[in-house]
């Protein structure tokens, strides 16, 4: 399944970084990592997108990963 994360900007008006408790029950949801108003989530990008309806201030991002340099590159 894709991940996804969900963060809540310091901007935000409802700001508190409050997971509902309901998306820690919900057996569609995997949480993979959570700080403080981010959260890494594993689940489709519907349930992901109905979890986020659910949350006013937050936003969705599709997991973006950042391709690591090869320390040693190869000669010839």
């Amino acid at each position: 399944m894709p991940r996804f994360t969900l963060h809540q900007p310091k901007s935000s008006a409802t700001a508190g970084g409050d997971v509902p408790a309901g998306l820690r029950s919900d057996g569609r949801v995997t949480i993979i990592d959570e700080m403080p108003r981010l959260l890494l989530i594993d689940c489709s990008e519907d349930v992901a997108e109905e979890w986020l309806g659910r949350m006013p201030g937050w936003k969705l991002k599709p997991e973006s990963r950042a391709k690591v340099p090869d320390p040693r590159p190869k000669l010839g």
